[in-house]
């Protein structure tokens, strides 16, 4: 899909189709279900992502997040977020986190072994 056809803004609903200035059309939960299920596929598929992320914890956050926004709309991040601020923020929470965690290493006794 050209990117000047990528919605900057997707409104969620479980009655209607997602498309933004598209004819908003009834559909069933059904039909809404298994158009968002294809939508979903292709994108795993144009991408080359292995089906399998959908059992991540962090994919069914991603989505649940999403669907949460409802009508109001969910803007989607744009690349420079995701590389920018977003990432930086993902990153300071993952060195909190170590840093939890090696903290508990002198309590717990445990060691953090890689393989890699």
């Amino acid at each position: 899909m050209p990117m000047e056809n990528v919605p900057k803004r997707v409104f969620l609903s479980n009655k209607m189709g997602y498309s933004p200035g598209a004819a908003k059309t009834e559909e069933t939960d059904e039909d809404s279900s298994i158009h968002a299920k294809r939508i979903v596929r292709r994108f795993f598929y144009e991408n080359g992502i292995d089906f399998s992320v959908v059992k991540s914890p962090s994919f069914l956050k991603m989505i649940y997040a999403t669907i949460r926004c409802g009508s109001a709309g969910y803007d989607v991040p744009q690349c420079n977020e995701l590389s920018g601020w977003i990432l930086q923020e993902e990153k300071k929470e993952i060195d909190c986190y170590v840093k939890e965690v090696k903290h508990s290493l002198g309590i717990t006794g445990c060691s953090i072994l890689l393989d890699g």
